[in-house]
Formats: structure tokens, C-alpha cells, sequence
């Protein structure tokens, strides 16, 4: 639950570390390579099953944090950790996502709009993971002012007289 914390600084601080340990998994999967970081790579592997038992968890997080409308500031950081996420854990994301959808709200993205936000997510470069996240965000923000319109004006009377 530390990706809900509202401070500036303090969410830089939690996104610039879950991107940088998902970071160093991703590179972890380049052990192959000839030019990959020996020890970035090592780091990338022991922090793997840590990560993979809360990674779960963090995309739905996310979700629901979009769902609550985020400040701009973090709508537009979001982008670049599920692009981490996605780069960390290539196999795992694609369920993640699923589960991370189903947190927002019905009227935000039918089950075919979530089909193809997902696909975007999943297979898109990081523009289309950028414009995607901030389509889910603006619909949101949309489906939460409905909301707090239909709670003011037409209300049951049950006001303070």
C-alpha cells in the first residue's frame, strides 16, 4: 500500500525503487548476453522471487490507485512502472494486468475496452503503454466526476434543514 502515498517526494522515493530493483530483474534476463552487468544481473536474479511474490499485488495496487484518481504527478509516473513491471516479469504480466483491470470500475472500460487497453499494455511500446495508462486515468477521473455529480444534485433530500 506504500504506492498510495500522496507527498511528492515520498512516492518519487517508492517509484524510483520498485524501478530500480525491476530494473535490475530485467536485466537479469539478459544473462545471456555478452555485454550484460555480471553483478546487475546477479543482483536481478536474488531480488526475482521477492519481486514475483509481490508483483501480484503491486499491479492491482495500481489499479486501484488509478481507479481513486491519482494527482497528475502520478498519473504520469505510472507509465514507466507498469513499463518496469512488464520488462521485469514478461511471462507473469499478462495475468497481473487481468486481475489489475478488473480493480476499476465497470463503467470505466467495457470487458471488450479492457481487452484492447490490455492488449496495449501488454504488447505496445512505452508511447502506447504512456497513452494507454492515461486513457484508463482520464476515464476515471470522468466516471468519479459523474459520480460526485449524481451524489450532489439529485440526491434524496436528506439534507441538514
Amino acid at each position: 500500500d506504500v504506492i498510495f502515498v500522496q507527498q511528492k517526494d515520498a512516492i518519487e522515493a517508492v517509484i524510483a525503487f520498485i524501478e530500480a530493483v525491476l530494473s535490475l530483474i530485467a536485466e537479469s534476463h539478459k544473462a545471456n548476453l555478452r555485454f550484460a552487468d555480471e553483478r546487475k544481473v546477479r543482483h536481478g536474479q536474488l531480488l526475482r522471487p521477492h519481486a514475483l511474490q509481490v508483483g501480484p499485488g503491486l499491479v492491482v495496487s495500481i489499479f486501484k490507485l488509478i481507479a481513486g484518481v491519482p494527482t497528475r504527478y502520478v498519473q504520469e509516473t505510472l507509465p514507466a512502472v507498469i513499463d518496469c513491471i512488464r520488462s521485469a516479469f514478461p511471462q507473469e504480466f499478462p495475468s497481473w494486468l487481468e486481475a489489475g483491470l478488473k480493480q476499476l470500475p465497470p463503467s470505466v472500460a467495457s470487458p471488450a475496452e479492457q481487452l484492447k487497453l490490455g492488449e496495449q499494455l501488454i504488447r505496445g511500446d512505452d508511447c502506447m503503454v504512456y497513452d494507454g495508462v492515461q486513457d484508463i486515468c482520464y476515464r476515471c477521473e470522468q466516471v468519479t466526476l459523474r459520480n460526485r455529480g449524481s451524489t450532489e444534485g439529485g440526491g434524496s433530500g436528506g439534507g441538514h434543514r
